[in-house]
């Protein structure tokens, strides 16, 4: 085919013009770097430079004027247009400048030089949200409705001293828990501003009288233990399971009875809060300088499908069991008498779950598959995460995801011999 029959024919907005020629101007933009006492600079490359269509057009005939206001209200008009180009074929262009002339010698004939620039799409920053992000801010919404739920219900200023020993005696029995253990009191007397400061032995039993701190201090020792969800297993009959789901009395059996209904029930939901958020690797470092602990900042960054839709189907069967329980007023959730939660905090038990939900969704999609490994000594995840994924193991985060994914307590020291599973994309 010879390259004449190659050849469209000229049109801007569907106006047509012949062309005489024309050139395109390109190449690359540099952004030049020149430094003291060198006689080389160094061009950054910034990208392919706008392409810039040179026309030389003209029109001609009798009837040549009407053609010609036609392609200049075209030319005029705002915003690109497609500008079929002879040579270059089908192009998306704006218009910068145009010049026509025409001379009475040359009766019925105008010349138009037009220079077109490639349009390219306006960009804008394209917004995402922060998954993660937003299940740290549903889990906090929902651990201050869950504490301010308890402290309206717990009665102890002001009641005798068999309520406020049967209350101090619960919350003993509950912090002697392997959950709830904690291993450095000097570290939380040195530090006024932790919440866990409401649960020194030396002021506990003042505390019974502050049922927000007493609430917040307990919520801040399960986001730092590794064995919260013991709380919401059988376990819970090491401490609780005294509770009955009689109606409200106004005796003094019937207030510490309903203390230790309205403290089981607070345990229960925030211990299900933290597990729906350990599901997907929330961090649960605390602001307000509590005990940090070994993986307190570990994240998991990705999960195969078939992960993700077991930690799915347990969320929502923790939930469930809190928000719905039997169908009556109270329900047993590991051994534990569960009242229904009010609005405010079924809302923000909700919230977190469909938080936690997307979350587990979006980690899926970029999930990969899953192998096994079993170190034959122990050694740092580090070095684990450095022999199963190679030199790039800092960049991609992998330790710190090795430790989330395998729960290992101190990231320091994975145990020989534990089958440690990893994802590889």
């Amino acid at each position: 085919m010879a390259w004449r029959d190659e050849l469209k024919p000229a049109s801007f907005r569907g106006k047509p013009f012949h062309v005489e020629g024309g050139s395109v101007t390109g190449g690359r933009r540099q952004a030049a770097h020149e430094y003291p006492q060198r006689d080389a600079g160094w061009q950054e490359d910034m990208g392919r430079r706008t392409r810039v269509y040179k026309v030389d057009a003209f029109l001609l005939g009798a009837g040549y004027m009407t053609q010609r206001d036609a392609l200049m209200a075209a030319l005029e008009a705002p915003g690109p247009g497609k500008l079929v180009h002879p040579y270059h074929g089908e192009q998306r262009v704006v218009v910068e400048t145009f010049e026509m002339e025409e001379r009475t010698e040359r009766g019925g004939y105008v010349q138009i030089s037009i220079t077109f620039t490639e349009a390219g799409e306006q960009l804008e920053p394209s917004a995402t949200t922060d998954l993660l992000a937003q299940v740290q801010e549903k889990q906090a919404a929902a651990e201050s409705a869950a504490a301010q739920g308890f402290a309206d219900k717990w009665r102890v200023l002001g009641q005798t001293g068999s309520v406020v020993g049967a209350a101090l005696d619960k919350v003993n029995k509950l912090m002697a828990l392997p959950a709830m253990s904690v291993e450095n009191w000097a570290w939380v007397r040195s530090n006024p501003v932790s919440a866990l400061g409401a649960l020194l032995p030396e002021r506990l039993q003042q505390s019974m009288g502050n049922p927000f701190a007493l609430a917040r201090g307990l919520q801040t020792l399960m986001r730092r233990s590794e064995r919260v969800g013991d709380l919401l297993k059988g376990t819970a009959a090491d401490w609780g399971g005294g509770s009955t789901r009689s109606a409200p009395s106004l005796s003094q059996a019937g207030i510490a009875q309903s203390n230790s209904s309205a403290l089981e029930t607070f345990v229960a939901q925030s211990a299900a809060i933290n597990v729906m958020a350990l599901a997907v690797g929330a961090p649960r470092e605390d602001a307000q300088g509590n005990i940090p602990t070994s993986s307190s900042a570990w994240t998991i960054n990705s999960m195969d499908e078939q992960s993700a839709a077991v930690a799915r189907a347990a969320v929502l069967a923790q939930t469930d069991a809190l928000l719905f329980g039997d169908g009556t007023a109270s329900a047993e959730v590991g051994g534990l008498v569960i009242n229904a939660p009010e609005t405010e905090i079924a809302q923000s038990l909700m919230d977190l779950r469909t938080s936690v939900i997307d979350r587990l969704a979006e980690l899926a999609r970029g999930g990969g598959v899953v192998r096994s490994s079993t170190p034959l000594q122990t050694v740092p995840a580090v070095v684990l995460a450095h022999a199963l994924y190679g030199d790039d193991w800092f960049q991609s985060g992998r330790a710190e995801e090795l430790a989330a994914r395998n729960r290992i307590i101190h990231p320091g020291f994975v145990p020989a011999g534990q089958v440690i599973t990893y994802i590889v994309n």
